[in-house]
């Protein structure tokens, strides 16, 4: 009887077809982030069919993404594939593509093991922004930004708007300047505009990529008005395609309604002398009260509705010689003037200081 050899196993086929990244539309996806979802749009050989059942393994390329666990096929021509979210933190999300020309190569494998396969795809993952620790105080007033201890730094921004901010990359991040970045930032909702990075020392202004060298640098920016008061805000960074959002608790930062004074009606007065002086700005309440040095001032003339002016009295006694004010033996100095509705207090700023003369 004469044996028969068994009929070889058919070769895989490496299909002829096509595979494109339909969401995100920009093909940019944040790296080492976990549940990222990503759309890919097949064309198929006549005779291939997708589903389930049909498909073997899903490859996106990159480092821990190369047997993709977490797809589903969504209809005839798609899947959609989303980032692995490990249990170790560490290996969350697929690793960031080594090319940023040349996008990662897409391989999908059949039951059959023939394979689709789409090199120079417009996939990338790229790194997210990241800030420093909280307790570095990551976002603050770009005024208190070199005050040594984090806890003094300024961290209430005013819903108002208007004021320069300075946001902290952590050391493994940079953030990098130049339109090509595309660098963006909201906060509470709100774009910021005058968006810059700056290099590691703080002193120049980033027109290109960072460098390495630049990691852990800042940039800075000025809030929109017409914030929301919020105890947590929200903060979205977006750069070379990617956004991630940042959480109060990540940023430590408030959004608070407050007075803001723009102008006083005199920038000195006599010390000993009791003096009326119009406090102009926005956003006084009806019952607003008033500091001088630290030192409560009568309110002469309480604000109208609008809520743009109101007149107080600075007292005779009291700022030279109180400790609360300018000091015993202390004659003449420069004090800030803040208004208060109903303990929430007005910000520092270049016209809310009052020079006190001793003549």
């Amino acid at each position: 009887m004469a044996l028969v050899p068994a009929s070889p196993a058919s070769a895989a086929t490496a299909l002829t077809g096509n595979i494109v990244v339909s969401s995100p539309t920009t093909g940019k996806v944040a790296a080492n982030t976990p549940k990222q979802v990503i759309l890919l749009t097949l064309t198929l050989p006549a005779g291939t069919t997708l589903s389930e059942e049909n498909i073997k393994t899903v490859s996106l390329g990159a480092t821990r993404c190369t047997d993709m666990e977490w797809y589903i096929v969504t209809g005839t021509t798609q899947i959609a594939a989303k980032t692995p979210d490990d249990a170790d933190d560490a290996n969350d999300g697929c690793a960031p593509t080594a090319s940023t020309t040349t996008g990662e190569t897409i391989v999908i494998t059949f039951a059959n093991d023939d394979t689709l396969t789409k090199t120079g795809s417009n996939l990338f993952f790229i790194t997210p922004p990241d800030i420093a620790g909280v307790s570095a105080a990551p976002v603050v007033t770009d005024n208190s930004s070199k005050i040594p201890a984090a806890d003094d730094k300024v961290k209430r921004l005013l819903a108002s708007g208007g004021q320069t901010v300075r946001i902290t990359a952590s050391n493994d991040f940079a953030f990098s300047g130049g339109t090509g970045a595309g660098l963006a930032v909201t906060i509470g909702g709100k774009a910021l505009t005058e968006v810059k990075a700056w290099n590691k020392a703080g002193t120049t202004a980033l027109t290109a990529a960072a460098g390495d060298a630049d990691k852990g640098n800042t940039l800075t920016g000025k809030t929109a008005s017409g914030m929301t008061a919020s105890a947590t805000p929200s903060v979205i960074i977006t750069q070379n395609g990617v956004s991630k959002t940042f959480s109060s608790t990540a940023t430590g930062i408030t959004i608070v309604s407050a007075p803001v004074i723009t102008a006083l009606s005199v920038t000195s007065v006599k010390a000993g002398v009791e003096t009326n002086v119009t406090v102009t700005g926005t956003g006084f309440a009806t019952t607003a009260t008033a500091k001088v040095c630290g030192v409560t001032a009568n309110v002469a003339t309480p604000p109208t509705s609008a809520g743009t002016s109101m007149v107080i009295t600075i007292p005779a006694t009291g700022i030279i010689d109180d400790a609360g004010g300018l000091g015993a033996d202390v004659f003449s100095g420069v004090c800030k003037v803040v208004v208060s509705n109903s303990g929430t207090d007005s910000p520092v700023n270049e016209k809310s200081w009052l020079a006190v003369i001793s003549e």
